[in-house]
């Protein structure tokens, strides 16, 4: 967060950006801790819709506040936003939480910003800076080594340790 925040001046939009994305991770793992009970027992199909109408339902108000006449491309873009990157990720997420342990979930849902820059990149042609980069390898980085602490896999420089 330090490579990408400019000034800790709490009028800077970019701090208060990052605190509203630090509440948002510690909502998100609240209710991924929810869903993990809650899929058990309604299955994820049904969770993901309900979850979704939820927050289509909550965001309905904020429409006219941003709302423009959109292209048929837009609309193209939005659907595939809203089917693929939406309905069928959050699914299959939520999904995995009914077979996968809670702390694998939550790894690969931290590599969604990763995803996200790419395809942005691929799909509407926004290449991205190089501290949106620096910040992609150090999200790649921690990942890497949680998932290589978690897996037992030692660094071959200590003492005693094997891959």
């Amino acid at each position: 967060m330090v490579l990408i925040v400019p000034s800790w001046d709490w009028g800077d939009s970019t701090l208060q950006g990052m605190v509203w994305g630090l509440v948002s991770g510690f909502t998100f793992a609240l209710l991924q801790l929810l869903n993990r009970r809650l899929v058990r027992v309604m299955g994820s199909l049904p969770l993901a819709f309900y979850l979704d109408l939820t927050a289509m339902v909550a965001m309905l108000p904020f429409l006219p506040l941003t709302w423009s006449d959109p292209s048929a491309a837009d609309i193209g873009l939005m659907a595939v936003q809203g089917v693929v990157f939406t309905a069928v990720s959050h699914t299959l997420f939520i999904h995995a939480l009914h077979s996968v342990q809670a702390q694998v979930v939550a790894i690969v849902g931290t590599l969604e910003p990763i995803y996200g820059i790419a395809l942005a990149a691929w799909l509407l042609g926004e290449i991205p800076t190089s501290r949106t980069v620096a910040g992609g390898v150090v999200i790649l980085t921690a990942v890497a080594g949680v998932t290589l602490l978690r897996t037992g896999w030692r660094l071959p420089w200590r003492s005693g340790a094997s891959p």
